[in-house]
């Protein structure tokens, strides 16, 4: 969000990702059916222009630190 620079909100993003496809492993999906990408500052949710003040400016930006996760069918293994 505006509160980083984009290298470190892109590592941040990307490392969100990573422990979120980390959880899901540990939990029994097969590492092979998911995918981590961060996206950093590029897709916010929310845009907060005009806020004034750091504390009101963090609760804004709060939807866009999030993790989105898209779910696809599998395909049988030997299936083409």
């Amino acid at each position: 969000d505006k509160l980083g620079s984009e290298a470190y909100n892109q590592k941040l993003s990307e490392k969100r990702a990573n422990q979120v496809r980390d959880y899901l492993i540990a939990q029994g999906i097969e590492a092979d059916r998911l995918v981590a990408v961060g996206k950093g500052e590029l897709v916010p949710v929310v845009d907060c222009d005009g806020v004034k003040g750091r504390k009101a400016l963090i609760e804004c930006l709060a939807p866009n630190r999030r993790v989105e996760i898209e779910a696809t069918r599998s395909m049988e293994k030997g299936c083409k």
